[in-house]
């Protein structure tokens, strides 16, 4: 499949992104540019850089984050999915509700 590359690169992505390596060294990171901050003579260029990483980060890690919220709610809805066809006495107009807009599910169902 042609994005399996790009899962992979997010699921690495993610699980290096949420570790406690990460926060080590952002932690690391802004005591360096603080440190750094009286040496720069706390000029515009030592706090443009951090401002331009941050920014880039964040909208880097927005993608990352919707993607796996993405996946992770696709496999819940298709193990859901086969539990209601598992369940003789489950109400299998509820398979795929999650497709329809909100006025086509059924009242019972929430």
């Amino acid at each position: 499949m042609q994005a399996d590359w790009f899962y992979r690169l997010a699921t690495t992505a993610s699980l290096v992104a949420g570790s406690a390596w990460m926060f080590l060294g952002s932690v690391l990171a802004f005591g360096l540019w603080l440190a750094l901050g009286p040496v720069l003579h706390w000029s515009d260029l030592w706090n443009l850089i951090p401002t331009s990483l941050l920014t880039w980060t964040t909208w880097i890690l927005v993608i990352l984050i919707q993607h796996t919220q993405t996946h992770q709610e696709t496999a819940l809805q298709a193990k859901l999915d086969a539990l209601i066809k598992a369940i003789d006495a489950a109400d299998n107009r509820l398979i795929g509700v999650e497709k329809q807009p909100p006025s086509a599910v059924p009242p019972e169902a929430g």
